[in-house]
C-alpha cells in the first residue's frame, strides 16, 4: 500500500501501455495526481523533459514540507 502522494505521469501517444489504462492505475492510489502529457510516447522524460521536469518540480515543493 502507498501511502504517499504520487504523480501519475503518462504519454498520450504511449504506444507500449495504452492511456485507457490510466484511471485503472489512479484507482489503486489513494493520493494520485495524473498528468497526461500531449504529443508524448511512453517515456515522458525522454519525449518530453521540459514538461515532466516542470511537473515533476511543481509535485515535489507541493508535498514536501519544509523544516
Amino acid at each position: 500500500a502507498i501511502s504517499q502522494p504520487v504523480l501519475l505521469v503518462w504519454g498520450d501517444q504511449d504506444g507500449i501501455i495504452d492511456p485507457s489504462v490510466v484511471p485503472l492505475w489512479a484507482a489503486g492510489l489513494p493520493t494520485v495526481e495524473v498528468l497526461m502529457l500531449q504529443h508524448c510516447g511512453h517515456v515522458p522524460w525522454v519525449d518530453c523533459p521540459g514538461e515532466t521536469r516542470a511537473a515533476i518540480g511543481q509535485f515535489v515543493d507541493l508535498h514536501t514540507t519544509s523544516t
